[in-house]
């Protein structure tokens, strides 16, 4: 990863390799970019294997620096800019940062960062390699180096920390090309944020094909449709809910040519959405991946495109279904196997269930088993149940999802108050969720893992463990908001 800047610099000076809200770069301008980030790293002692962090949204910089760090064998610490201070705090911890660039208006959420550096265009370093093509890239030392380091939550609710080696992202990049091309003539259009596996591999495609990136700092449907109205825009990666705004902004009119692939992922996808968006000829491909796996395992081929399955692994990765968890009908737990998956050895065993359809297509039945996703974001309960619990006057909480046209899914949640709360007079059920534990979740939850709704209940429904009984929790939460969406 560290020579093909400076490859593609050599070879497509011109090119036009970074967009950015009517900006773009040169490759040799990115080159040159980069180039200053790695002297302004340089200066201040900044040792291989450590970490450099960014609190922010999509920008520009961040794609510069990433190259930087690439040829300093730095580590890219990339911070979710939608965390509150507290949950950023232990982020840090977990970081190992020796410094943070951050957006301006997010500096109050992390003590020590400072504002990304106005750095100028240098003079144009040295290339130092040049391979011929992103699929004649040989192996090397740095390609063990990590790239960059994310943050997924367990099924506990404690973040986990995700080190993403170069080859992993250069494998992913491979793969993908085998399956969708991998062109110098295409231009990946990212609006899911690289503080997520889904925006940060995008940056490994273009790298590697010479492809041109088109950032934009957050998804804009009016911003998304005057692109690709304009033709400028072959390859994109959206969550459900994006493409949703989507064809609902376009009143179903048919987009013009020029577009090749729209991935989907994060979430389930509507068949009904899927065959709306087909309809507007919209090239719209289902896939599976997380974090672990670096994106996408599974992706459908456009000639076999249907909505009904992930389909096929891409090359490179195996997918098999757990033969101890394999059940009726050939469902069992997905476990994954190969270049892209960030285990050194054996396979992963991803929590999620599906099968195989009578063509070898992946069928996803239910993502990981309280996992709740929303808007393509992923919200574990036992992360939000442990704040809820830790507000004076909790008892006992659990959360669960509701159905949601917008969301796809909401966070709910079920809580049992104390005696005290429950016999002041000052304090009912419906003003001590308004003005203590509402405010309570904003302080120390991101908004999309805030409830919707919650409700006080006697008791909570466990099963002889003692554990929660999720089955009958999401049978209470649809019972109250029977007729509800958000």
């Amino acid at each position: 990863m560290q020579c093909l800047l400076e490859s593609w610099a050599k070879k497509r000076p011109h090119a036009i390799a970074l967009k950015f809200e009517g900006r773009q770069w040169s490759w040799e301008e990115l080159h040159a970019w980069a180039s200053a980030w790695e002297e302004e790293l340089s200066s201040r002692k900044i040792q291989p294997g450590e970490g450099v962090g960014v609190l922010a949204f999509n920008r520009p910089d961040t794609v510069a620096l990433f190259h930087a760090c690439a040829r300093l064998g730095l580590r890219l610490v990339l911070l979710n800019a939608r965390l509150t201070q507290h949950e950023l705090s232990v982020l840090g911890q977990l970081s190992s940062l020796k410094l943070c660039f951050a957006d301006e208006m997010l500096l109050e959420k992390f003590p020590g960062a400072e504002i990304f550096p106005q750095l100028a265009l240098t003079q144009l370093a040295p290339t130092r390699l040049a391979p011929t093509a992103y699929h004649a890239v040989s192996s090397n030392d740095s390609e063990e180096n990590i790239a960059a380091t994310l943050f997924t939550s367990g099924t506990t609710g404690t973040p986990k920390r995700v080190d993403i080696r170069h080859r992993h992202l250069l494998a992913h990049a491979a793969a993908s090309a085998a399956n969708l091309g991998g062109d110098t003539r295409h231009t990946w259009h990212v609006c899911l944020q690289m503080f997520h596996i889904g925006g940060l591999v995008n940056l490994g495609r273009c790298a590697l094909y010479g492809a041109t990136l088109s950032l934009a700092s957050k998804f804009d449907v009016e911003a998304l449709d005057a692109e690709v109205e304009a033709g400028k825009i072959t390859h994109l990666s959206l969550v459900p809910t994006m493409l949703s705004r989507w064809v609902e902004h376009r009143q179903e009119r048919p987009i013009p040519k020029g577009m090749e692939v729209c991935l989907l992922g994060g979430e389930h996808v509507p068949l009904p959405l899927f065959v709306k968006a087909k309809r507007m000829g919209i090239p719209v491909l289902c896939s599976y991946g997380l974090t672990e796996a670096c994106s996408q395992a599974a992706t459908e081929a456009l000639e076999m495109a249907d909505g009904r399955s992930c389909g096929f692994p891409l090359p490179g990765v195996e997918i098999r279904i757990s033969k101890e968890e394999m059940g009726e009908g050939g469902v069992g737990e997905i476990e994954l196997r190969g270049k892209t998956i960030l285990i050194a050895e054996g396979w992963l065993k991803t929590g999620d269930f599906g099968r195989f359809d009578a063509q070898g297509r992946l069928v996803v039945l239910s993502r990981r088993v309280d996992l709740i996703i929303s808007g393509g974001e992923n919200i574990y309960p036992a992360e939000v149940e442990r704040v809820l619990l830790e507000c004076e006057g909790v008892v006992d909480a659990a959360v669960g999802a509701h159905p949601s046209e917008r969301w796809g899914q909401v966070p709910v949640a079920l809580v049992v108050l104390r005696e005290a709360v429950l016999l002041d007079t000052v304090f009912v059920e419906t003003v001590f969720v308004e003005e203590v534990l509402l405010p309570h979740c904003r302080q120390h939850l991101a908004g999309y893992k805030i409830p919707k709704a919650i409700f006080a209940v006697e008791e909570l429904p466990r099963n002889a463990a003692g554990k929660i009984n999720r089955r009958k929790l999401q049978e209470v939460i649809l019972q109250r908001l029977a007729s509800s969406n958000f």
